[in-house]
């Protein structure tokens, strides 16, 4: 066999990633359990997942934020920094990334924090915004995964063959399961939860909030038609921000009636996106009960067959449009009839303000 010495290069690389522990060795992988490897690119800094069962990129990633309604990326930074320390937290204990982007005059840095579990198949990024600008400034959003590499999800066959699991914040008549070429208008939408599957490779990505302490997690994954006519992935982000920004993109408010988010911080302060899990690998449903177990275990969540909440919920029946009579009658007859057998709880869902 004749080899080029581009071609040669190419080939050691690839034997490079595939030898040692059976999978993959190099200098660039920084952490690694048994099911994936992050590695942080040196040239820009965005960070790169490898399953095992695949042995090559699912995922390229940068990060960004949206600072004084202007997006400021990673990539824009002109120098990034390194650091690895194990850590063990709630969910057990591993290897942890922190990579800071610096040195744009009068911008905050960002700060991307990566940790990979020892006994546990996935891990978790968060993005910071710290500001050392010298006065306060404004954060709308923080995107956690900006997809960067070709192609952007990389499932071991084309993506026309991915389908597209992204939950909704609430019932709505948005498609949130399918493949690219039945996206809606806009691209798939999620709030907390993304699966992306290739039907082909039997393999797949999950992309989920563990935690919504002060944010929203927005996922969104568009498709674009080439000449051909096949859909291909265009973008995937997955975004700490606003519930605004959720309603605008199924459900458009008049301009004079937003209210976008807009969180201060002070100089020498910082801000934290929420934490979103990430998994690669064949079996979608574990990934899924993965992060179902890592929920439950960070919040502490107990939850038994005697003590599965029962009540009455407002929005199953009226929806947004309760009054107070609705209300009371029905926390009445709840009481009256139905207490004795279990059914203890009200839920009072939206319709109770004045507006959105």
């Amino acid at each position: 066999m004749h080899m080029n010495r581009a071609n040669l290069v190419a080939f050691t690389v690839v034997l490079t990633l595939a030898a040692g522990m059976g999978l993959w060795a190099s200098p660039n992988v920084e952490l690694r359990n048994q099911q994936l490897a992050v590695t942080e690119r040196a040239r820009d800094g965005s960070y790169e997942i490898l399953s095992r069962e695949l042995r090559h990129l699912v995922l390229v990633s940068r990060v960004g934020a949206e600072v004084n309604h202007h997006w400021l990326f990673s990539s824009n930074y002109p120098r990034h920094t390194v650091a690895s320390a194990p850590f063990d937290d709630t969910l057990g204990r591993g290897q942890a990334i922190t990579i800071t982007f610096s040195g744009m005059r009068g911008r905050p840095d960002l700060v991307c924090h990566l940790r990979l579990y020892e006994d546990e198949p996935y891990g978790v990024v968060s993005v910071s915004v710290r500001n050392e600008t010298g006065k306060t400034i404004s954060v709308q959003s923080i995107r956690v995964v900006e997809a960067a590499g070709h192609p952007l999800v990389n499932l071991g066959a084309s993506n026309r063959h991915d389908r597209v699991l992204a939950e909704s914040a609430s019932e709505d008549p948005t498609i949130h399961i399918g493949g690219l070429a039945q996206a809606p208008p806009g691209g798939y939408f999620g709030v907390r939860n993304l699966l992306i599957y290739n039907l082909a490779s039997k393999q797949s990505l999950l992309l989920s909030a563990i935690t919504s302490k002060r944010f929203l997690t927005i996922d969104r994954v568009e498709a674009q038609r080439d000449a051909q006519g096949i859909f291909h992935l265009a973008s995937l982000t997955v975004d700490s921000t606003g519930t605004t920004q959720a309603i605008l993109d199924r459900d458009p408010i008049p301009p004079d009636q937003q209210v976008q988010l807009s969180l201060p911080v002070a100089n020498g302060g910082s801000l934290s996106s929420e934490q979103v899990m990430f998994a690669a690998g064949p079996d979608y449903l574990t990934e899924l009960e993965n992060y179902g177990k890592a929920v439950r275990r960070l919040h502490h969540l107990h939850f038994t067959r005697r003590m599965a909440p029962m009540g009455w919920w407002s929005w199953t029946a009226f929806y947004a449009g309760i009054n107070e009579g609705e209300v009371l009658t029905n926390a009445r007859w709840l009481a009256e009839h139905l207490k004795s057998l279990g059914y203890n709880y009200f839920h009072i869902d939206e319709g109770y303000d004045y507006a959105r």
